[in-house]
Order: structure tokens, then sequence, then C-alpha cells
């Protein structure tokens, strides 16, 4: 199989369900293979969150937003981001 970035944010997303914020980040590289796929920045985000690293979650999820604004999870996504930064 060839690799695809849907694969990689599907897997991240299982990971980030699973609390392996980790691995979920490396298979976020998803990134690589297509910059212009909104999901794997929520991925990141959601794996950033987890992880405690809160100016990479920011800016992951501004990302998102900007890529995909009619994304029906941006709403619940930034009150989490401004509940994490206030």
């Amino acid at each position: 199989i060839e690799p695809h970035e849907t694969i990689y944010s599907n897997r991240a997303a299982s990971f980030i369900a699973l609390k392996d914020y980790k691995r979920a980040l490396e298979d976020a590289k998803g990134y690589q293979l297509n910059p212009e796929f909104p999901k794997i920045y929520k991925r990141f985000f959601k794996a950033h969150i987890g992880l405690g690293h809160i100016e990479e979650a920011n800016y992951s999820l501004k990302k998102a937003i900007e890529m995909d604004p009619n994304d029906s999870t941006n709403r619940a996504d930034q009150n989490m981001m401004d509940e994490v930064l206030h």
C-alpha cells in the first residue's frame, strides 16, 4: 500500500483515542504527503493538547480552521483551546 495522508490521519486519530499522543504525532507526519490536508492539523492539535504542548496545539488548530473553516468540529476544538489558554 502506498503511503497516503488519510491512512496516517486515521491511525493518528486511533492513537489519540488511546491517549498515545507521541505515536499520534509520529503519524501526523502524513502532512508531508499533502500539506493541504486539514484533518492532519486537527490530529496535531489533539496530540499536542494531550502532551501539554500548548503553543504547538494553538498553531495547529489555527491552521486547521484556516484550511477548513466549515468543519463542524471547529467550535468545540476552539472552546477546548480557549479553556487551556485561560
